[in-house]
C-alpha cells in the first residue's frame, strides 16, 4: 500500500495558519521592544551631559520624560530576569504550596 501523497497545496492552510500564531506571538514583543531600542539610539544621539548640560527647555523637559520612560522598561528587564529565576529555582516548591502564578 502505498503512502499518501501530501502535496505543497495541501498543506498551505496548515502553514498559514502557524505563521498566524506566530505573528500574533511576536507583535505584542516588537510594540513592547522597539521603543525601547528607539529610546537607547536616542539617547546615544542626543548625549545631554556631554553636548548640552547647561541647556534649557524642551530638550531638556524631554530628556527627562525619556528617563522616566527607561526607569519602567529597566524595571520590566530586572522583574522579568527575576521572574525567569523564581521558575527556574522555586517551581516545584510553589507548585507544593498551592501558587499557581509562577
Amino acid at each position: 500500500m502505498a503512502a499518501p501523497k501530501i502535496s505543497w497545496c495541501s498543506s498551505w492552510p496548515t502553514l498559514a495558519v502557524q505563521a498566524g500564531r506566530r505573528l500574533r506571538l511576536a507583535l505584542p514583543r516588537l510594540f513592547f521592544t522597539i521603543p525601547y531600542f528607539l529610546l537607547v539610539a536616542w539617547f546615544h544621539v542626543v548625549e545631554v551631559y556631554y553636548r548640552h548640560f547647561s541647556t534649557t527647555g524642551p530638550l531638556l523637559f524631554i530628556y527627562n520624560c525619556a528617563r522616566v520612560l527607561f526607569i519602567f522598561y529597566l524595571f520590566w528587564m530586572v522583574e522579568t530576569v527575576g521572574l525567569a529565576l523564581l521558575r527556574a529555582v522555586a517551581s516545584k516548591a510553589l507548585a507544593e504550596i498551592g501558587h499557581s502564578s509562577v
